[in-house]
């Protein structure tokens, strides 16, 4: 009786520890129809219910209006929840930015967490794929930032943006 209400209690506990609240939902709908600034207030509303995944959300949004510090403590806040992914996605952010050091310490992370992407990385770092994908992943990193700019500015210029 006593193994099934700790399972019960840790079932519980990490439902909570990762749910997505209906602000959460809202959040997505508005990010993913370009505005930010609405995505961030459902987003802010989640994480104020303590709803995790918000979390890796404004990561993602603030990586995506170039606000790369507000972006770095909200992947941290995701890593520490427990999201595996966001483990990646910081170690990504922070390879962008040339902190390689850093970028291999969260990439390791994610990949002891179990994240596959994650792992390639590292495999990628201990010259276990090809030295070409090498250059190939940095400039796609690159190109990744320099395509949420140009969407940026688009979005801003044509005044789908309201942030």
């Amino acid at each position: 009786m006593k193994k099934l209400l700790l399972l019960v209690l840790i079932i519980f506990i990490g439902a909570v520890a990762y749910s997505e609240t209906e602000e959460y939902k809202t959040g997505l709908q508005y990010f993913y129809n370009r505005n930010t600034k609405e995505a961030e207030k459902y987003f802010k509303l989640a994480e104020e219910k303590e709803d995790t995944a918000a979390y890796r959300q404004l990561g993602r949004l603030y990586f995506y209006i170039k606000k790369l510090d507000l972006s770095e403590e909200y992947y941290k806040k995701a890593v520490e929840a427990g999201d595996d992914y966001s483990c990646y996605k910081l170690g990504k952010l922070y390879h962008i930015q040339k902190k390689y050091e850093l970028s291999r310490e969260y990439y390791q992370l994610g990949a002891d967490r179990g994240d596959e992407n994650s792992q390639y990385k590292i495999d990628i770092l201990d010259g276990k794929v090809k030295v070409k994908v090498k250059v190939i992943i940095a400039d796609e990193m690159e190109e990744e930032l320099e395509r949420n700019t140009i969407l940026y500015e688009n979005d801003r210029e044509a005044g789908r943006l309201r942030y």
